[in-house]
């Protein structure tokens, strides 16, 4: 059997995979909480992800519709991460304004005041 990504024949995961479902498209129903896909389907792509962080396979030679909902997915994890990042920097910037505006003062004080201004503001 040949990788429809290629001519190179398939190995490892997935390799028994017979050419007449590969030359079908997958399939998949949705459902209120997740997309199962067809057992062929979730073959190829579980072998295309391996093959593609082992090096055996490059990026641009994964069907589109693939290599698109990994760029979607890079993206959304990036913008995650950002976001993380930005409250963590927020989360700095009010330490060491706290730590500024109070001396003497340590980190465990600006939690405990972080802590009793949420208390506070639950109450009101």
């Amino acid at each position: 059997m040949t990788n429809p990504i290629g001519s190179a024949p398939v190995s490892g995961r997935g390799a028994n995979v017979q050419s007449d479902e590969a030359a079908n498209p997958p399939k998949f129903t949705v459902s209120r909480s997740r997309i199962t896909l067809t057992p062929t389907a979730e073959r190829w792509i579980s072998e295309w992800a391996c093959a593609l962080v082992s090096g055996e396979v490059q990026f641009w030679q994964l069907p589109d519709s693939l290599r698109e909902f990994f760029v979607y997915a890079f993206e959304d994890g990036r913008q995650s991460a950002h976001c993380f990042e930005c409250d963590r920097l927020r989360w700095e910037r009010d330490l060491y304004y706290w730590l500024f505006a109070n001396p003497g003062k340590n980190g465990s004080d600006f939690y405990r005041h972080l802590t009793s201004e949420l208390w506070r503001e639950a109450a009101s």
